[in-house]
């Protein structure tokens, strides 16, 4: 794995990035991951705007506790990943794991998936 990629730390907090465009009103985005070699699956909310958003763009951060990769972001009306970042130091890589993202509307209506374009690297960090 090459210096300065991105990684999810199963042994700490990471922070993770993404950001979105939408169309509508966006109230909430949940994250989805999902093992490369297993397929297991876990899901949690990711943001909540509070009050619906109408500005139809922005940045959504979130602290992912650990072990919450299962060793694959999620995302709502017609909302597009822009970038799905992730970062710390690696130490050993002990599986990949898929981010996808959705949203939800003002009323409730969950939007199309986007899902990043690469597993990152679940890891032990320092």
């Amino acid at each position: 794995m090459a210096a300065g990629s991105y990684v999810i730390c199963d042994n700490l907090n990471t922070e993770m990035y993404v950001d979105l465009t939408w169309q509508g009103g966006l109230s909430k985005l949940y994250v989805q991951f999902e093992g490369l070699n297993t397929g297991a699956t876990k899901d949690q909310q990711f943001f909540s705007y509070g009050q619906v958003d109408y500005s139809g763009s922005g940045r959504a951060t979130s602290t992912l506790a650990p072990n919450t990769a299962p060793l694959r972001v999620l995302t709502q009306n017609k909302l597009s990943a822009q970038a799905i970042v992730v970062n710390p130091v690696i130490v050993r890589v002990k599986g990949n794991t898929f981010v996808r993202v959705q949203g939800v509307d003002q009323n409730g209506q969950y939007s199309n998936i986007k899902e990043s374009a690469q597993a990152f690297p679940v890891v032990d960090c320092q």
